[in-house]
């Protein structure tokens, strides 16, 4: 079912997400779109999530804890924020998220992930976050001084991805082009053309 949610990612609208996503727990129904959204910026709750499969009594105080119902677009005003809506966010959101499952909620190496860090504590293109999704996405991030943390609540001008969830996914990639190196991103993989990312 995982492997499926990741193929027909392209297919599918945020309410068919959250239906399968709600099928890989065994939820009733489509989980709410607030869960969908946290589970992508938050990888100890999508963690949890899939520890509490197939539980009922364990997934509910997970949906409907505060930090959870803080994504829900009644608490985020759907309004324009930066160059994304909250409909683009969300909808990169959810089709990342599918696209996480499918390698099985995998994390990137400590080394990519620390390469893909330094470039983006780098990058022009790093920003304090702009839009309500994307704070209210960053809101329980805490800066530290260690790999997979420096990057804190900030999110990307090019993809509007909060960056330190980015790094994490190797699923991901980074759509700017490197300004020496041809061919490959600025994080030193290589660079897919924006007309093929899943996200927009």
């Amino acid at each position: 079912m995982i492997s499926e949610l990741a193929e027909n990612a392209d297919d599918l609208s945020v309410f068919e997400m959250r239906a399968q996503l709600g099928d890989i727990l065994g939820a009733e129904e489509p989980v709410p779109e607030c869960v969908l959204l946290r589970a992508l910026d938050d990888d100890v709750f999508a963690g949890n999530l899939m520890t509490c499969k197939d539980a009922p009594g364990f997934l509910k105080p997970l949906f409907e804890a505060p930090d959870t119902l803080a994504y829900a677009p009644t608490a985020l005003a759907a309004k324009k924020g930066g160059q994304y809506s909250q409909m683009d966010l969300a909808s990169k959101a959810a089709t990342a998220l599918a696209r996480w499952a499918g390698t099985g909620f995998k994390r990137v190496e400590p080394e990519q992930m620390d390469q893909r860090e330094q470039a983006c504590l780098s990058c022009p293109f790093l920003e304090a976050p702009t839009s309500l999704l994307q704070k209210a996405a960053g809101s329980l991030i805490r800066v530290r001084d260690e790999t997979g943390y420096r990057l804190g609540k900030r999110t990307c001008a090019s993809c509007g991805c909060v960056t330190m969830s980015k790094i994490r996914l190797p699923e991901e990639n980074c759509p700017e082009p490197h300004p020496i190196t041809p061919g490959v991103s600025r994080w030193g993989e290589p660079l897919v053309p924006r007309a093929s990312e899943h996200s927009r």
